[in-house]
This record gives structure tokens, C-alpha cells and sequence, in this order.
């Protein structure tokens, strides 16, 4: 079983395997790896063929080590293939190629990993639509909540355009940075999402979900999309002293049906805490209002460390 590093005139392939996979994510694309550069970070996709055919992938970011030619590599959600499942002897060999130069490996996968030298270090899940089911079917499982808050909204005058362009990009970025100085909270850098946003909208993997009442913005949903997969990927809202309907259950049910219109085949929450989740637990707010969609809780990958030598585990903290 032999592994490359694809090239420049191979990537195409992996690009179509993407669009193809039982499982794919907008982390593993070519846009977000290569906004990475901006957290110094470089990407490289390692292969295996079969018959001339891209059959397994794995996209791995990676940065160099100061003065030796040793790595720490992060692998964001595991092997890419049309498989469900991965052959363990696949993956075993996509982790012994890394473990050549790979001081410490972080590596997520959609499947339980059995290595004594790698930790388990979490779990990832999420809430995940079956937009197959219809719209009628998902919003009759819909919470009473959710259902009354979006007839409401629409009762009341809320309007949700799906957008794209370079001026809703700037519009995001202003309410985005305005909520995170709001609420104090630990974000990515502006300049980095920036460019993020842009890459995804201009390689048509993503476009903006707008919430206007009265013509003001109140919330804007940025929907990732690989293939036919859509995941909610950023949010940002307006903090407003007036008397407004409730938006967020409308915002989304707008996405539901335009995703639905396009032919999408699921809608991926953007996660949750792991369940069981407590009325005490700080993001219980959060898991409530996505629970509130009738998803279905779904384990998206666990996550693994591989660290060669002790004393680097000061290095990585």
C-alpha cells in the first residue's frame, strides 16, 4: 500500500473525492487549508490509488519544528473516501507514514482508533438534519418553541436572503467583531476568518444567511458546503435594546428550506457540548436551541494525540 504526497496536477482528485466522501467537511478543503498559511500553518494531501484512482486521502496541516526536519501535524476529521468505513490497515499506514517525521500528531477521525500510542484526548458531536425527510416532516419536529417563534418571525415581518458578495463579507465581520467584544469571548483572529470567508464564497463552498427586520441586520449564518453537505459554520447577531420577534428559529428554517430547494442531502449544526448535557452546564442555552430543530445527535470524531517525546508536551500546552 504505497502513499504520496499529491501534486499540483493530482489535486483535482482529491477534490472530487471530497465531493463524493461518505463523510467530508469544509476543514478538509482546499480553501480553509490554505487560509491556514495565516496561522502559519502549511497543508500537504497524502494519497493512496488504486488503479489510477484517488481511493483514500488525508489532509494534513503541519508546521515545522525550529532547526530540524521534524513536524507537529494536525489531521482534521481522519481519511477521506467514499467508504463509511475505513480499513484499519489504512489508517494504520497513513499513521506510520506521519510517525516518520511527525513529532507530535493530532489526529481526529470519524472512527474509534486502536493504538497504544496515541491518547484519546475527546469527542466531537453534533446535531445533523436529514433534509431528505422534507420540510414539512423537519419543521413537525421542530420543538412547539421553535415552530411558534418562526411563524412568528414571518408573521411579523422577518426576511432571510441568502447573499454572497464582498459587502455582506464586511457586514458579517463588523457585527462578528461587535459580539465578540459584547460578550468577552475567545475568537478567531478577524483578519484570518476575513480571508476565510472569502476563499469559501469565491470557490462557491459556502454563501450567508441574512436575517433583516425593519431593513436592519440582526443576525447573519454563514452555511460551509462540500459537496451536497451544508454546515453551519459562523454566526454573529446584533444586541439591540427594542422589542424584536424571535429571529434565530426563523433564520434557520429559512436555511432548512433553501438548502431543501438545492438539493442539499443533510444540515450539520456546527456541533454541540457532548451529551449528556445539564440545565447548569454553561453552552446549555446553545444546545437547547439546536436541540429545539429536531436534529439527530450524531458523534462527528474522536480526537487522538501522539506526542514522541515527553518533554514536548510543555512545548504544545
Amino acid at each position: 500500500m504505497v502513499i504520496k504526497t499529491l501534486d499540483v496536477n493530482e489535486m483535482y482528485m482529491y477534490d472530487e473525492l471530497l465531493e463524493t466522501a461518505s463523510s467530508s467537511y469544509i476543514f478538509q478543503t482546499r480553501p480553509y487549508l490554505t487560509s491556514l498559511s495565516l496561522l502559519g500553518y502549511d497543508f500537504e494531501i497524502l494519497g493512496i490509488f488504486e488503479n489510477d484512482n484517488l481511493k483514500y486521502a488525508l489532509p494534513v496541516q503541519k508546521k515545522k519544528f525550529t532547526l530540524i526536519n521534524r513536524y507537529f501535524y494536525a489531521i482534521p476529521y481522519g481519511v477521506v473516501s467514499k467508504e463509511e468505513i475505513i480499513p484499519n490497515e489504512v489508517v494504520d499506514n497513513f499513521i506510520n507514514y506521519l510517525k516518520k517525521k511527525g513529532l507530535v500528531i493530532k489526529l481526529s477521525l470519524n472512527q474509534k482508533l486502536e493504538n497504544n500510542q496515541f491518547k484519546y484526548k475527546s469527542m466531537q458531536t453534533t446535531l445533523m438534519l436529514d433534509l431528505s425527510k422534507g420540510l414539512d416532516e423537519i419543521f413537525s419536529n421542530f420543538s412547539k418553541t421553535h415552530r411558534n417563534c418562526t411563524r412568528r418571525a414571518a408573521k411579523d415581518g422577518v426576511v432571510v436572503t441568502i447573499e454572497k458578495n464582498e459587502e455582506i463579507i464586511n457586514e458579517f465581520l463588523n457585527l462578528y467583531q461587535q459580539m465578540v467584544d459584547r460578550k468577552a469571548i475567545e475568537s478567531l483572529p478577524v483578519y484570518f476568518l476575513s480571508h476565510v470567508l472569502k476563499e469559501l464564497t469565491f470557490h462557491n463552498m459556502g454563501f450567508f444567511a441574512v436575517a433583516r427586520f425593519n431593513g436592519v441586520i440582526h443576525n447573519i449564518a454563514f452555511i460551509s458546503t462540500v459537496g451536497r453537505k451544508a454546515r453551519y459554520l459562523y454566526g454573529a447577531s446584533l444586541r439591540t435594546e427594542e422589542k424584536v420577534p424571535p429571529i434565530g428559529q426563523f433564520l434557520h428554517y429559512e436555511i432548512i428550506k433553501y438548502l431543501i430547494d438545492k438539493n442539499f442531502i443533510s444540515y450539520d449544526f456546527g456541533g454541540i457540548p457532548n451529551p449528556p448535557v445539564l440545565e447548569t452546564d454553561s453552552s446549555y442555552s446553545v444546545y437547547k436551541f439546536k436541540k429545539g430543530f429536531g436534529g439527530e445527535v450524531k458523534e462527528l470524531c474522536y480526537d487522538y494525540q501522539y506526542i514522541k517525546y515527553k518533554i514536548l508536551k510543555l512545548l504544545i500546552r
